[in-house]
């Protein structure tokens, strides 16, 4: 049975490895073709070529207007092949999907500010004909470069959600002899929960520990059963009490039992050790020979603590996915009003470096943008993606990277 399963792994894995090797050659093709046709009919509307076809004989106008109808379908059938390639081959790079929102951004609402910098009347892009056809399809572009990017996006969300609830695997990382226990008493919350409510936690050693008596958590008092010897000495000084008697050995025998020698020296040290006072008056041990930063170090390497950050992360994740896009919703007059004036600020920007001394024209464009409620919601929810995938970096390096 396990030769046959290893066999169709096997086989699974030559298939995969066809399907990207096939991709990978599609995506180099068809970039090309996609960059030189795009690029081809960016030059003839900039030029003003495709603006000038009504005035060409109605012969040379027909070849120019079958000329640019097939460089179009040909654009859009190599797009939409080389989109295809993109996502069976960087779906899990994170970057691809705002790559492909900025292109589209830029290709939707950004030929005019363009246009009017080099010094073209963008209205000529507006005009019948092959430059129309053009226009409709650099608008095509743009959505279909936008639909794959917003999908990428909420995928990449999910997954990373879903990534880090699961999250690495710990016995490994932090603790090569650690089994998660069963019986763990367990909060009601994992958020809220203290060390010995998480799986971590050993039945053997919480009978004894103080922490646990205190009812507080090892990673606010800096101690606990994974990185203080002192806490795990008290386990084993308590086994030992629990454990039958020794035989007792005659002094005429010549010896006495050395588990009786160990479990004295124990009982006497256990006196010794320094503690300092905690809640409901458990005295917790302490050790004055490290420094704080080291003391936090240690949390930071403690698979309890870990296990901890993996329940603020379930908490808070869904927390931020649904609170980021109800802030836009509720915000959304100031948000429309923001990316008027950011509009706007590019606009003079524009107009200032091209030295046409003014925006009338990008103001247009401005209006044209926030005019249009199907413009607007498609840039209002693209940011509100991007913003969200951005918070969720953010929660993962608190929590897991600097381990808040």
């Amino acid at each position: 049975m396990s030769i046959q399963r290893g066999g169709a792994s096997r086989d699974n894995d030559a298939i995969l490895q066809t399907v990207t090797d096939i991709a990978t050659k599609v995506f180099q093709i068809t970039i090309v073709a996609t960059i030189l046709l795009l690029g081809w009919l960016l030059w003839g509307m900039f030029s003003g070529k495709l603006a000038d076809t009504p005035k060409m004989p109605r012969i040379e106008q027909a070849q120019a207007l079958q000329t640019v109808q097939m460089i179009t379908t040909w654009l859009r059938i190599s797009l939409i092949v080389n989109l295809i390639s993109v996502c069976i081959l960087f779906y899990e790079v994170t970057v691809v999907p705002v790559i492909l929102l900025s292109i589209a951004g830029f290709l939707a609402f950004g030929l005019q500010y363009i246009a009017d910098f080099v010094g073209v009347d963008n209205r000529s892009f507006r005009a019948a004909g092959a430059s129309a056809t053009g226009l409709k399809t650099i608008y095509f572009c743009a959505m279909a470069l936008a639909v794959p990017g917003v999908i990428l996006i909420i995928r990449n969300i999910v997954m990373n959600v879903l990534s880090a609830r699961n999250g690495d695997d710990l016995v490994s990382q932090y603790g090569q002899t650690v089994t998660p226990e069963e019986n763990t008493p367990r909060a009601a919350l994992g958020v809220i929960a203290k060390c010995w409510q998480l799986p971590f936690c050993r039945a053997g050693v919480r009978k004894t520990c103080p922490i646990y008596h205190a009812r507080t958590k090892c990673w606010k008092q800096q101690v606990g059963c994974m990185c203080e010897e002192n806490i795990i000495r008290l386990s084993m000084r308590d086994d030992k009490e629990d454990a039958p008697p020794t035989v007792e050995m005659q002094k005429n025998q010549g010896f006495v039992a050395i588990g009786d020698l160990i479990t004295n020296q124990e009982k006497e040290m256990a006196k010794t050790l320094p503690t300092k006072a905690g809640p409901r008056g458990v005295r917790i041990p302490v050790n004055p020979n490290l420094t704080p930063q080291q003391k936090k170090q240690r949390c930071h390497n403690c698979i309890i603590y870990n296990e901890h950050q993996r329940e603020k992360y379930k908490f808070f994740a869904p927390v931020i996915t649904l609170l980021v896009p109800l802030l836009v919703y509720l915000q959304y007059k100031p948000i429309r009003e923001m990316i008027k004036n950011v509009l706007n600020g590019v606009s003079g920007l524009v107009s200032r470096a091209a030295l046409t001394g003014t925006s009338s024209g990008h103001n247009g464009l401005t209006a044209q943008i926030t005019g249009s409620f199907t413009a607007e919601l498609i840039l209002i929810i693209a940011l509100t993606l991007v913003i969200l995938t951005y918070a969720l970096r953010a929660l993962e390096y608190c929590v897991f990277k600097i381990k808040i």
